[in-house]
C-alpha cells in the first residue's frame, strides 16, 4: 500500500539513487499536448535535500546552472537546463502489479548521437529544440550548450 513521507530520508535517497529511469510529465497551462517522457542516465537525477530534487534536462532549452552541476555524476552533450523541483508531497505508490525488471545497462544512444553529429547538425538540433512540441518557447540559453562529454 502507498505511504506518505514527511521528507526524503536516507533510505528513500538510497532507493532513488538506485533507479536507472525516471519519468517526467508536463502539460501547457492553456491546453495542448501532455508529454510523459522516460528519462535516463543515472547521473542526471539528484536529491538536493530532504524536500528538493533536480534533474538535467538533456537538449533544448538552457539556463546557467553551474552550481547545480556538482550534484550530478557526469557530463552529457546537449544539457538544456537543470530542473529543480520543490516537493510538496512525497509518497510511494502500490507497485504490487508492476513487474520486476533487471537492468542490463544504460543505453548510450543519446550521447553517441550527439558525439557523432557534425557541428552544423548539432546547432540545427539545438535550434529545433528551442520550442516545445506545442510551439511554446524554451528557456533562453545564456550559456553555450555543451558539445561533448567530459
Amino acid at each position: 500500500m502507498a505511504k506518505e513521507f514527511s521528507r526524503i530520508d536516507e533510505s528513500l535517497k538510497g532507493f532513488i539513487g538506485d533507479q536507472a529511469v525516471f519519468f517526467v510529465a508536463t502539460a501547457p497551462s492553456d491546453g495542448g499536448r501532455i508529454n510523459l517522457s522516460p528519462k535516463g542516465y543515472r547521473d542526471t537525477f539528484a536529491v538536493l535535500d530532504d524536500r528538493t530534487i533536480a534533474y538535467l534536462d538533456l537538449f533544448g532549452s538552457g539556463v546557467e546552472f553551474p552550481g547545480l552541476l556538482a550534484h550530478f555524476g557526469g557530463q552529457h552533450a546537449g544539457i538544456r537546463a537543470a530542473i529543480v523541483v520543490d516537493l510538496e508531497r512525497i509518497a510511494d505508490a502500490c507497485g504490487f502489479a508492476v513487474a520486476y525488471y533487471e537492468l542490463v545497462d544504460e543505453r548510450p544512444v543519446l550521447d553517441a548521437h550527439h558525439d557523432k553529429a557534425s557541428d552544423d547538425a548539432y546547432v540545427r538540433l539545438a535550434d529545433r529544440n528551442r520550442h516545445s512540441i506545442d510551439g511554446l518557447p524554451a528557456l533562453e540559453a545564456d550559456h553555450p550548450l555543451p558539445r561533448s562529454r567530459a
